[in-house]
This record gives structure tokens, sequence and C-alpha cells, in this order.
């Protein structure tokens, strides 16, 4: 028996419904390509509600932007194709170069400000003269997209990134609590590296969903404070059970002096991590430090782990308190977490300048590839290819390896072309009317997919393209 995800399902009836808005008011309005809007549902669509409100805005403002360097350009260089090729090129180039080194949403802004105007420009350059009135229809049928599905993930079954993140918050607790017992009870060794690979990619996802929180469609949206002093705990204890590993392996069989300590803290850890008995087990530590206190290297090893669980204790009761407060907002913090929590930052992430330049050299270096294909040849459809070309190389840059994704695209456009071709010259030419319409495109767009298929957006139309 096929089982299906209800969340997936969901999801998938979501999206067709914003789609269907989408295409209905675009008929409405007399746009003159409505489909636009329906891709752009799909492409805009998150399972997370509030991955799609906090880039909506920004969405439309680079829209707005690639629209308005389209129309700049395009009559201005369109006599010399080479110029206006390294223009469109260089415009892409520079913009995923800055939008990869803005981890956060408003990066969307200069995102599809580049492939924006690429998708703009490109196809009419034959007809130079339209380029304004093309440029407004496409920007009001992805507007019209990115508002139907802002809307309707907002208001239909949303997926609040509040419920998300709290499982992943509790996950990773339950992951760290057990790599620690791990530890203290001897089991460590074979799983060390993959844990801590685990945890650490387990963390980047938390701050990750954490900065969509604000834009949330659950309560949990006015706990930033919260997640971010628990998530700063979280990473702590990853280079702190590293060291505790460390010292253990080293202590060896000179761990006697001090084992009825580290068992202490594997039955803490083991009963919940109770925050009231933290002071007293942290004190019990520092006496055993005090007294361990020596010049020669196994007592200076014992004196540095006690040191290192000390460490453990508080990261951990303090984090497993904060998720606590989290789940029981009415169960009060101590002052010192409470304090924390008011004065908590946003932490700057990383920024992989040499990536974002390679992603970015890589969407120049594509471009001018096809469109010198295309104007050597006389390709009628090269101004399609080379949009395209902009717009793969600018969704997939931030994978670490775009080259497998891309050519999954490839892979399943090629598997959904009979399914095109069965609507375009079999189903399509039947039917009359836009309820009809509606029902016949509602099997492969709202079915999720089996479980293993449940990664990118539902349409099976449109799995092609997020392969």
């Amino acid at each position: 028996m096929l089982k299906i995800d209800r969340s997936a399902l969901l999801f998938s009836v979501n999206c067709f419904t914003a789609s269907v808005m989408a295409l209905g008011i675009g008929f409405w309005l007399d746009l003159s390509r409505p489909y636009w809007s329906v891709l752009t549902v799909y492409i805009v669509s998150q399972p997370l509600a509030g991955a799609v409100r906090s880039k909506a805005i920004f969405r439309v403002i680079g829209t707005l932007l690639g629209a308005a360097f389209a129309v700049f350009t395009v009559p201005v260089l369109v006599n010399s194709p080479p110029l206006l090729s390294l223009a469109l090129a260089s415009w892409l180039g520079i913009c995923l170069f800055i939008s990869l080194l803005d981890r956060t949403p408003r990066a969307y802004v200069v995102m599809l400000a580049g492939y924006t105007a690429a998708l703009i420009a490109f196809p009419t350059v034959n007809n130079p003269a339209q380029i304004f009135d093309v440029a407004v229809s496409r920007v009001e049928e992805i507007v019209l997209g990115i508002l139907c599905a802002t809307i309707t993930h907002s208001l239909f079954f949303p997926r609040p990134v509040g419920f998300v993140l709290r499982q992943r918050l509790r996950s990773w607790l339950v992951d760290g609590d057990g790599w620690a017992l791990d530890l203290l009870r001897g089991k460590e060794a074979a799983h060390s590296f993959d844990d801590r690979r685990h945890l650490a990619a387990a963390a980047t996802e938390i701050h990750l969903l954490s900065v969509l929180l604000p834009f949330d469609t659950s309560s949990m949206r006015d706990t930033v404070g919260v997640v971010r002093a628990m998530h700063q705990r979280l990473m702590v204890l990853i280079p702190i059970l590293s060291s505790v590993a460390d010292r253990l392996i080293a202590l060896n069989d000179n761990l006697a002096p001090i084992r009825a300590e580290v068992n202490d803290v594997a039955d803490w850890i083991a009963q919940g991590a109770d925050q009231g008995k933290m002071s007293a087990l942290t004190e019990r530590l520092m006496r055993a430090k005090t007294a361990n206190m020596g010049c020669d290297w196994a007592s200076l090893l014992r004196e540095s782990l006690l040191e290192r669980l000390m460490d453990l204790v508080g990261n951990l009761g303090q984090a497993h308190a904060l998720l606590l407060h989290l789940e029981r907002p009415d169960d009060g913090i101590s002052e010192d977490l409470a304090t924390a929590v008011a004065t908590q930052q946003s932490r700057p992430l990383h920024r992989d300048v040499g990536m974002a330049a390679i992603s970015g050299l890589s969407a120049f270096l594509s471009i001018l590839i096809v469109c010198t294909v295309w104007i050597v040849t006389g390709w009628p459809e090269g101004g399609v290819a080379a949009a395209l070309a902009g717009v793969f190389c600018a969704l997939f840059a931030a994978l670490d390896d775009p080259a497998p994704a891309i050519i999954g695209f490839g892979v399943f456009n090629g598997l959904a072309l009979p399914v095109a071709a069965l609507y375009q010259f079999a189903i399509l030419p039947m039917i009359d009317g836009f309820p009809m319409l509606a029902l016949v495109l509602a099997p492969p767009c709202c079915w999720p997919g089996p479980p293993w298929w449940n990664d990118g957006p539902p349409c099976l139309l449109w799995r092609s393209c997020w392969a």
C-alpha cells in the first residue's frame, strides 16, 4: 500500500491552490503570459510558512530592480549583441556574488535582480521596442505569483517554522546528551567524527530556521532571543565535548581518582540535566579539581578534564532550561538566563568570498558561452537558453556542488516531457473553461509523489525544475 506523507500532501495542495489562484487572476486581468505566475508559485513555495513570508517582499523588490536594469540596458546595447551579452552576464555574476555573501532572506533582492534581468532581456532582444511592455508584464506576473503563494501558505494549513525549530532543538539536545553519555561511560571512539559532523550540520540548520522565526505564523516568533541563547550554548557544546573526549583518551588508566565525579555528571545528564541540581554538581567538580591539583602530567589532565566538565554541566543545564522555557513559556527562567536572553544579538555568519566569487564567475562564463553559440549560429531560441542558464546558475549556486542538481534538472525534465505532451496534445484540447482546466491539472499537481520523492516541490510536471 502506497504511503503518502500528510505534510507533503498538504504542501502539494497549497501549491496547487496558489497556482490556480494566480492563473485565474492572470486570466481575469488579461495578462500576456499568466503561466509565469504559476511557475513563480512553484519557485517561491517552501514547506515552512515563515520561509515564504520572509522572502516575499525581497523577491518583489528584486524583481523590480531586475526589470529596471533590463529596460535600461536593452535599448542602449541591442545593436551590439556582444556588449549586451557582456553587460547582462556581468550583472548576474555581480548580483550572485553579493547575494551569496549575505546569508539572510534579504539576499533574494540581489539574486532576483540578477536573473530577472536575464529572463526579461534575452527573449526580447529581437524586438527591443517592446522591452518596457514585456518588463511590466513579467513584473505583474511574477509579483502575482509571489503574492498568491505567500497568502496561500500563510492562511491554509501553514506549517510554522516555530514547530519545526522546536523539534530540531529538542532532537539536537537529545543527540548532544547521547554523545556526552557515550563519552563519560566509555563508549566513545567509533562514532565521534560522525557525531560531531551531524551536530554541526544540525546547528547550522537551527540558525537558518531561527532567521525565519520573526516572519513565522506561530507564537514562537516572539522568542527569537531564547532561541539565539540556546543556539549559542549548543554551538559551544561541540568543542566542549570534543575536548572532554581528548582528555578522557589521554588519561586512560589515570582516571580512577575522579571516576566518581565523571559518573555523577553522566547520571545527571541521564536524569534530564536538571538545572536545579547544577550548582551542587558544579561545586563538587570544583572541590575535586582543587583536590587533584598537582605538577605531574596526569594531575594536570584531570584538572583540565574537571574544568571542561564544569563547562559541560553549565551549558547543558542552561540549554535544557531554555528548551523547557520554549515549550512552557509560563515557567520562568533564572535571572542570569533572562539577562542573557534580553541581551542576545544575532551571530554573524562566515562569508566565503572565494566560493561566492567562483559562483559569480561561473554564472558570468555560462551566459557568455551560451550567448556566443547563439550569436554565431543564429539559434532562434538562443535567448531562452541564455536566460535559463542564468536562472540555473543563480538557483543552485548556494550548493556545494551545483552540477548534480543541474544534471538532475535535465534528467527529470526529460522524464516529464511525456506527461506534458499528453496534456498538451490530448487532454487540454478537449477541455473548455477555467474550472475544467483546474480540474484536469489537479492530479499531477497535487500528487506529492512516493515518500522517497518528497524533497522538492509537489507538482509532477514541475519536478523537472527541482530535482
